[in-house]
Formats: structure tokens, sequence, C-alpha cells
């Protein structure tokens, strides 16, 4: 049985090797004995190491593939042969886990790419940071990206990792007003009031024109655009999750759109409604930006969670809001990540408290993590939400009372090591780890 097992496989790798040039993929047969084509261990990134054997299963030499300029490449102390233009097939047990979930801390910000020189010391005290990358600056075409953003952080890994330092990412794409202009001119735009959409804290030069992303081919692109960072970054193990922000309008909260029934959260819901937003399209519209995240197959998925605002009612709810994100943990299971971006003490702000809103949801993520084992983070709100300087040491401990796994730490690294000791940030971080 074992040799017919065997002729069979050689068949298919011949064929398929003549075929493609590309590498032949097979299982260990000390771990599978089926011997079929696993063709996932093509890759096209140059930061997974994967187990590669070359010759037959009884004299395989071991060794470690990457990808090189071309394609991929195996190596040991040299190059064995590039994958792309070699048609000997090589074995290859590729990595099919799914990325551990961040835990402990992070940044939220992009100061360590301009600090010079940067702080390695403070940045293995860290270890995770925040990819918060506008839609228009990636999203530049119908079917074209410009990846550097993204690149710079991995280099920035990378280079971490060089000094034995293990830096990893949460990828969040804000799109709405940061709808790259061809989306907008595609699909349709309109004014979203007030100066706290046109200057969001980091994101400086937005027009306050939103996408309309509630229409049918938005979300058509939206999802070719995920694929498109699945296919890239699915197996990169420095991007660990990615957030679901297609129906952002601002700051990568799905569920959060700021409008209300006095003042600017009325003009804003106006504005919304004229454009032809209603509940139903809303809902629609995240269901199907959830979906879109089905393409990433080991990288987890996280949103933020917010009570849920309704255009044609006067009160926000949690039912709709937890009935998205049990939707998210059903699908994705413990990759899932549910949480919100606005930490900060009870006793500062009742929605916080028992009976609160947020206190509601933050017993539903728990709930999730007990049911999917899906993971918890929070953002802390910023310095003026929490009251003050004094309030970030009890905004820390409100995370650990929910169990978080990660915390968004507020402001810039200048801002961090002014405010907090090291002692204190290792404290919550191992504290937060050991709830993952």
């Amino acid at each position: 049985m074992k040799n017919i097992l065997l002729a069979a496989f050689a068949m298919i790798a011949l064929h398929t090797t003549a075929q493609t040039k590309q590498v032949i993929c097979g299982y260990n047969y000390f771990k599978d004995t089926t011997w079929l084509p696993h063709t996932t261990c093509i890759t096209k990134d140059s930061s997974i190491p994967y187990t590669c054997y070359s010759g037959k299963w009884w004299s395989r030499k071991k060794s470690t593939c990457y990808k090189d300029s071309s394609w991929q490449v195996c190596t040991k102390d040299s190059v064995i042969g590039s994958i792309k233009n070699d048609s000997t097939p090589k074995w290859c047990d590729a990595p099919t886990t799914v990325k551990p979930r961040l835990s402990g801390v992070a940044m939220r910000d992009f100061t360590w790419r301009i600090l010079n020189p940067v702080d390695y010391v403070f940045t293995a005290l860290i270890e995770n940071y925040v990819i918060n990358v506008k839609a228009n600056e990636i999203w530049i075409g119908n079917g074209q990206y410009n990846w550097q953003p993204i690149e710079d952080a991995i280099a920035f890994a990378k280079d971490c990792k060089s000094r034995g330092i293990d830096v990893r990412f949460k990828l969040r794409i804000p799109c709405g007003v940061f709808a790259p202009a061809w989306t907008k001119q595609a699909f349709g735009s309109f004014k979203l009031p007030g100066d706290d959409y046109a200057n969001v804290g980091w994101s400086q030069g937005a027009d306050s024109m939103s996408v309309m992303w509630y229409k049918d081919a938005y979300l058509d692109a939206w999802a070719a655009f995920m694929a498109a960072i699945a296919d890239r970054y699915d197996n990169n193990d420095f991007i660990a999750e990615i957030t679901i922000t297609g129906t952002s309008p601002a700051t990568g909260e799905p569920l959060n759109l700021a409008i209300g029934n006095t003042g600017m959260g009325l003009q804003r819901k106006n504005a919304y409604v004229a454009a032809g937003f209603t509940d139903a399209n809303r809902l629609a519209a995240i269901y199907r930006t959830i979906d879109a995240m089905k393409v990433f197959k080991r990288t987890n998925i996280g949103i933020a969670l917010n009570p849920f605002e309704h255009f044609d009612r006067t009160a926000t709810e949690n039912q709709t809001s937890k009935s998205i994100g049990e939707y998210i943990c059903k699908t994705f299971g413990s990759r899932s990540v549910l949480g919100n971006n606005g930490l900060r003490p009870a006793a500062v702000d009742t929605d916080w408290q028992p009976g609160g809103k947020i206190y509601d949801l933050c017993l539903f993520y728990f709930s999730m993590h007990q049911q999917y084992g899906s993971g918890i983070y929070f953002q802390t709100a910023s310095t003026k939400q929490m009251g003050d300087y004094s309030q970030w040491i009890p905004t820390l401990d409100n995370g650990i009372k929910w169990s978080t796994q990660l915390v968004e730490l507020p402001e810039t690294e200048r801002s961090i090591k002014d405010h907090l000791t090291t002692d204190q940030i290792t404290t919550y971080k191992v504290t937060y780890k050991q709830n993952y």
C-alpha cells in the first residue's frame, strides 16, 4: 500500500512540477501517511520559515525555506535551489497554525517610525504596535496598492528581531472619510459635519467627505482589498491581527458613527439619512465586511464594539452589537478579538459602571471569551476623556477587571515614558498576558 501511495504521489508531483515549476509540497511521511499534496506552503512572504526536504523521503535533507527576490528558495548553509525555476520536487511542512493573538500592551501610534535613534529597550518592553494606516495611503486604485506603510513596519520588526526583540502588529485601516478619492468618485460621497472628522488626532488632512460605504459596489471593492491584504500578509507572522473597519467613518470603529439627537450628532445623523443610509443597509454592510475577512486563515480578526446607534431611534442599544459580535465569534472562533476603544475609569463614566451600556458589553466580551475562546482588548480613551494623567493607572486597572489580554496605551512614546514607569508597564504587561 505504501508503494502505491508513493507512486501515486510521485506522478502528481512530476505532473505539477512540469506544469508550474513551483514547489511541490507534501506532508511529512511520519506525520501524515496519506502523502497528499500540500500546496499552501507556496508563499510570497520572506518572514515565514518552512521546513523543507529535498530528495526521496527515505534520504531527505532537511533545510529551511525562505523567499528570495524571484520566488522562494530552500537554504541550509547554502542555497539548494530556487523553487520558481527548479523542477526538482521539494518536500515541505507548511505552517497551518493560527497566529498567536497579541497580548500585553501596545503602542497605537507611529512615533516609533520617526524616533532617531530607536529606543530598543522601550521597544522590547512594549512588543506590540498598531499599524494605523488610512485606506487612502495604501488603496491607491481599483486593484492597485501601495504596501510601503506596512512594509516599513515589517522592516522595523525584522530589525528588532535581529536584535532579539519580538515585535508584532495589529493592522487597523480606517476608511470612511479616509477612503481613497477614486472610491468616492466611483461609489459616491457625502459630507460628514464636524471638525472632529476633519482632524481625527493622528490623521490630518481629511476633508470630511465620506465614501458611501453601504453601496454594493463599494463593498465588493472592499472585499477585493481585504483579499489582496490576505494574499500578501496572512502568512506573515509579524501581522498578528487585522481589524474590521470597512464601515468605519474615521476612527476604525465600525459601530461608532458619533450620531445623536442634538447638536452636531443630529447634523451627522441627518447627513447619513440624506445620503441614503438606513439601519437595514448599514447592518447589511457591516455583515458584508465581516464576511470579507474570511479570506484570512491564520490572522486574528478584531473589532471595536460600541452600543449600536440607529438612524430611526433616539437611543442606542446593545443587542444588535452583541449579535454582530457573536456572529464574528461563530465565524472566526478563537481568532476573534472583541473590545472597545474607550477604556477609562468607571468613576469618570457611568457607562462603565454596573447598569451602563459599556459595562454590559464588557460582560458580553467575557461571555464570548468563555464560549468561543475569543480575545478581549481595549484601547484607552484619550487623556482628556479619562480626566487627566492621574487617571491612567485607574484606567489600566479597569482593563484588569475585565480580563483583557491587550491594552493599547494612550498618546505617544514620550508621553508614556513621562507618566508610566518601567515597573508599572511591566506589571500591566505581565498581568494582561496572563489573561491570555
